[in-house]
């Protein structure tokens, strides 16, 4: 299939496509780095809406919008997505939703919209995510209001905290801890980063994202941009605005919902496991040692490369420590019974980190 402009990929996030059509444009999308960029606009978090460009109209603005946004001319705007499939404008500030008032928007993606707000009866400042209205949305918030008390009772360092959930004007919003840090890709770009460091930071987000698992939540969404790096010192999984409760029977088998370039070929098939997950941590881990995406070139290109388990080879500068690229590898692999059996088995062999790397990389960060 060719581009289908932001309409139709608006309608793939929003989950108002039969199952086919899904499928086809995640595959497309998987090849394409135009539709790519913008599903990774609509389905991640963005800043705050003022001074940010339209997202185009239709498919012949794609290659600029994805131009632009590689020149960070272009910041995805939080009150224009898809217009087009009718949902509503940003609350303005002061709105009372619930017991919070509403103080800025922080983010936007394809599913919701993320304001920072003050918590009235508490007086601290906390997150709200509220969702966007869609057509048949009955099924979807009935998920999402599921898995936000499920993990409200989670209560892991390594995990957002979730305070509260509720409707607002007939819509869900889940509230949540607001956290001063940057987003894993952010952190990685401000500055040079040592393996070592890098691996501090994603073994706490794999405990995160396994205690996630113990809870039978999928997140469905592991990537950069939802691993955030608390200015705290903690490193925490969020948005788990794509995420399903594990347990057979709880959603249709065929959903197909993530970002392409990071979804396990399962999950592409629309058959996502605690696995898929695995997949998705790894290929981040992997980037942010590597600096490139472990699979690289068109559909076909990408699905032999992940088949034959042929990843691709660390950008200049960059360096994936022999012993981590075994781990990585296993958690790629295309059957999701040859990876590791749990992502608490993955983090169990990250944390198992030789003395001798140990050494050469405090060696390193001192030559720097």
């Amino acid at each position: 299939m060719g581009c289908g402009g932001v309409d139709t990929l608006g309608a793939w996030v929003a989950g108002a496509l039969p199952g086919a059509a899904r499928a086809a444009i995640a595959n497309h999308a998987a090849a394409c780095a135009p539709c790519h960029a913008l599903i990774e606009g609509l389905l991640g978090t963005s800043g705050p809406a003022a001074g940010t460009a339209a997202v185009p109209a239709d498919a012949a603005g794609c290659a600029d919008a994805l131009a632009r946004t590689e020149r960070g001319q272009a910041r995805w705007p939080a009150a224009s997505l898809l217009r087009s499939e009718g949902f509503a404008e940003t609350l303005p500030p002061g709105t009372r939703v619930g017991r919070y008032a509403i103080d800025a928007v922080i983010g936007a993606g394809g599913m919701s919209v993320v304001y920072a707000a003050l918590d009235r009866e508490l007086h601290r400042r906390v997150a709200i995510k509220l969702l966007r209205p869609v057509r048949h949305r009955a099924a979807r918030d009935e998920l999402v209001l599921h898995e936000a008390r499920t993990l409200a009772q989670l209560c892991h360092p390594n995990v957002v905290t979730v305070f509260d959930v509720g409707r607002h004007r007939g819509r869900v919003f889940v509230a949540m801890e607001l956290i001063d840090g940057d987003t894993l890709r952010t952190w990685l770009a401000r500055a040079r980063r040592t393996s070592h460091d890098i691996l501090t930071r994603l073994r706490d987000a794999g405990r995160g994202l396994a205690a996630a698992h113990a809870a039978s939540v999928i997140h469905r969404d592991i990537k950069p941009d939802n691993i955030l790096v608390g200015r705290d010192g903690r490193t925490r999984v969020i948005d788990f605005g794509l995420a399903r409760p594990s347990a057979a029977g709880a959603t249709s088998p065929r959903t197909i919902a993530g970002t392409p370039m990071y979804m396990a070929p399962e999950q592409l098939r629309g058959e996502p496991t605690a696995r898929s997950d695995q997949w998705s941590f790894c290929a981040t881990l992997y980037e942010a040692l590597a600096g490139v995406h472990p699979f690289a070139g068109d559909a076909a290109m990408r699905t032999a490369a992940i088949a034959a388990g042929r990843l691709v080879h660390p950008a200049a500068g960059h360096r994936v420590p022999r012993w981590v690229r075994a781990i990585v590898a296993r958690g790629l692999r295309a059957a999701p019974s040859a990876r590791w059996p749990s992502m608490a088995a993955v983090v169990r062999a990250l944390e198992r980190e030789p003395i001798r790397s140990r050494d050469s990389l405090r060696n390193q960060r001192t030559m720097q």
